[in-house]
């Protein structure tokens, strides 16, 4: 069993490297409506279900302008839509403005380092990371909601999902283990450690644990 990232998971499903769960799920009364339905989908392939989420993950100005990624249909790329293009050029608009260090000061240093060193203002990142930062001594920060675009507040969901190997020897272990790791009990604990915010519904609601590891923070705006 192994974690699998969202765009991978047509490539190994469909090469028959993913054991599908779809029977599984039914037969154990796996209650997907508990996590958001665009990532469960993510890990739908055919009808088939591969994966239960286990983090979620988050390409927004393209949503933000209004544009899009591909089609509903996965059919046509979206990179041509003006909406798209102006959602890319916001970036490129930060570079010419000379207000983000360029491609190459950041890829020669880490913008995480260069935040908490007090050389970025600001930094663009997910709530995985904020633990880290609220833990960095002297470092004064806070976070907020992603601004809205002409296409309005966007975000897209992303994340990691734990699947099982479609040639193990132990698919019975395998699921038992998966099953667990989807559970309210193995969120809680992640939420706990402080290493990801939850992403079961339930749990997302009414849990305060991942919130007490960023406590000096506005974290609210990670809902």
């Amino acid at each position: 069993m192994f974690r699998m990232n969202g765009p991978r998971i047509g490539l190994y499903a469909s090469q028959g490297a993913l054991m599908p769960i779809s029977d599984r799920i039914a037969e154990d009364k796996v209650d997907l409506g508990k996590f958001p339905k665009s990532l469960v989908d993510l890990y739908t392939l055919d009808g088939k279900q591969y994966g239960i989420p286990t983090g979620p993950g988050t390409y927004n100005t393209i949503y933000q302008a209004g544009g899009q990624v591909i089609s509903e249909d996965k059919k046509k790329s979206g990179y041509d839509d003006p909406a798209t293009i102006e959602g890319l050029k916001f970036w490129k608009g930060l570079l010419d403005a000379g207000v983000s260090p360029s491609i190459q000061q950041m890829t020669d240093n880490d913008p995480i380092e260069m935040f908490k060193s007090g050389k970025l203002a600001m930094w663009y990142d997910g709530s995985f990371d904020a633990p880290q930062y609220f833990r960095t001594e002297g470092l004064n920060a806070d976070v907020a909601p992603l601004p809205a675009g002409p296409g309005g507040e966007a975000t897209i969901i992303h994340g990691l999902a734990s699947v099982v190997y479609a040639k193990t020897p132990h698919p019975e272990q395998a699921w038992e283990f998966l099953k667990f790791l989807g559970s309210e009990t193995a969120n809680r604990i992640q939420a706990e450690s402080g290493a990801v915010s939850l992403h079961r519904l339930q749990v997302t609601v009414e849990g305060q644990q991942w919130k007490t590891c960023v406590s000096a923070s506005s974290a609210s705006a990670f809902a």
